[in-house]
């Protein structure tokens, strides 16, 4: 860790004063769950039976909220949370669509147990909760002999799950999965990759294993690849955009750093292709496309006023102290020594929650103007130059920003994941996901920033050559 200065830790002191203030002219109730303002609940006027008569007279029954429930698409569970007061776990009626979606009803599945137990046990959060569900109803689903209708079936079922939950849902239900699997969920993919669901299998798919499915792999950068250069022929960024909105690019890079080496070291041809190929898509997407976006930012440009607004908003109300420790001998020693961190100081919970819902108010109005994509496109090359100055992974303005608005997209928009963080396991989780990303990146973008050099200068050396034989008499 860097040592601070004096006038760091001063500035540090009178960050924190302010935060105690605001805490200080909370209630009780607001300093138990502090005031989160993209989630400000709408309470109606139920004296006005006029305009409200229909809700007022439904909003008194036991179960109807269920039933309303099972009928709604999970992007609309958030919205409908904040115009009724009767709606008040929102993350209990997220688990009652998404069994709905499941094919799964209470009182009419044998699976009844686990389906109540996962409505009900609001205590674990939505990832572990769904992960745990999924491996409980998964043996008693997977009983129709083809694969791949199963597979087909399922992702059918589960078009309405928001983008979290289907990250999960894939992540249990298709983990270690074979070849076959494989190619079948690829064979679902938009290969022009129209919409999020897509690059959310891409990116599992990319997860998988580098001698298990290193063809598959190298077969989709190759598509993405072709959608680079036909975007480029159009002369648009139609594609660019969704690649970076939804961080397509650091699942590239996992791929490009889980093979180590290059040359002659004993891997397989097919690994060596399989490297070149991520090299050559973060060479087009980060390396091309980001360095001339960069270079093209003026002081008037709206995202470097983004810049400057969130740098603003770090100083001010980001705490000095970030949870745990970043590097550790693996991320479960990083997760405990975040936990540590909170029990040794609990204050520091409700502060880093106020601070939180600041900085995820900027990321909603970044949603609102539309500019996510090309800030994180701007960010991938401003991140890596900060690589480039310091030793270590930098935690900084820049590096949480970008994360921030990477887990809003994950969670379907900054209101959903506003949400996310008002348990201490919440903020455990997105700390422990925030640092692997800093050291995912560190790592990848340095071995990027070699290999582009290298490959730039083999480029050069070869047009040399050629001009040198072309001037021989």
């Amino acid at each position: 860790m860097n040592t601070t200065t004096d006038k760091e830790q001063k500035e540090s002191i009178k960050i924190e004063e302010q935060v105690n203030i605001e805490l200080n002219n909370l209630s009780v109730s607001e300093l138990e769950t502090p005031h989160n303002p993209l989630y400000n609940v709408k309470v109606l006027d139920t004296d006005r039976t006029k305009q409200v008569g229909t809700i007022s007279a439904i909003s008194g029954q036991d179960g109807i909220m269920e039933l309303m429930y099972s009928y709604l698409e999970l992007t609309d569970v958030v919205q409908l949370e904040r115009t009724c007061k009767r709606y008040v776990n929102v993350e209990r009626t997220r688990r009652i669509a998404i069994g709905n979606a499941l094919g799964l009803e209470v009182g009419r599945d044998p699976l009844d147990h686990a389906l109540i137990n996962y409505i009900n046990n609001t205590s674990d959060s939505s990832t572990v909760s769904l992960q745990k569900f999924l491996l409980k109803i998964k043996p008693h689903r997977v009983k129709i002999e083809s694969i791949g209708f199963i597979i087909f079936y399922v992702y059918k079922m589960t078009m309405s799950l928001d983008p979290l939950s289907f990250e999960v849902f894939l992540e249990s239900t298709f983990s270690n999965s074979s070849l076959h699997d494989t190619n079948v969920l690829l064979g679902m993919i938009d290969m022009k990759f129209s919409s999020r669901r897509a690059f959310q299998i891409a990116k599992h798919l990319l997860r998988g294993d580098n001698n298990v499915c290193g063809i598959l792999k190298r077969k989709l950068l190759g598509r993405i690849r072709f959608e680079l250069e036909d975007e480029n022929e159009r002369g648009d960024n139609d594609f660019s955009e969704r690649f970076f909105l939804y961080s397509m690019d650091l699942e590239v890079m996992r791929v490009l750093i889980s093979i180590e080496g290059d040359g002659d070291d004993g891997h397989p041809e097919e690994l060596h292709l399989l490297k070149d190929f991520a090299l050559l898509v973060l060479n087009k997407t980060i390396m091309i496309k980001g360095v001339a976006r960069r270079q093209g930012m003026t002081k008037d440009d709206p995202i470097f006023l983004q810049i400057i607004a969130f740098n603003s908003l770090f100083n001010k109300h980001i705490p000095k102290s970030f949870p745990g420790m970043v590097d550790g001998d693996d991320n479960l020693s990083v997760r405990d020594s975040i936990k540590q961190y909170w029990v040794d100081d609990p204050s520091m919970i409700q502060i880093w929650k106020v601070a939180l819902f600041k900085a995820l108010k900027w990321v909603y109005e970044l949603e609102i103007e539309g500019r996510l994509s090309d800030y994180l496109l701007i960010s991938r090359i401003i991140q890596g130059e900060e690589i480039i100055k310091l030793p270590n992974s930098p935690i900084n303005n820049f590096s949480l920003a970008a994360f921030l608005i990477m887990k809003s997209v994950d969670c379907a928009g900054a209101v959903s994941m506003s949400v996310r963080l008002e348990s201490k396991e919440g903020l455990t989780d997105l700390f422990c996901d925030y640092y692997e990303f800093l050291r995912l990146y560190e790592k990848g973008f340095r071995e990027l920033k070699e290999l582009s050099e290298r490959m730039l200068a083999t480029h050069s050396a070869a047009i040399a050559a050629v001009n040198h034989a072309a001037a021989q008499p």
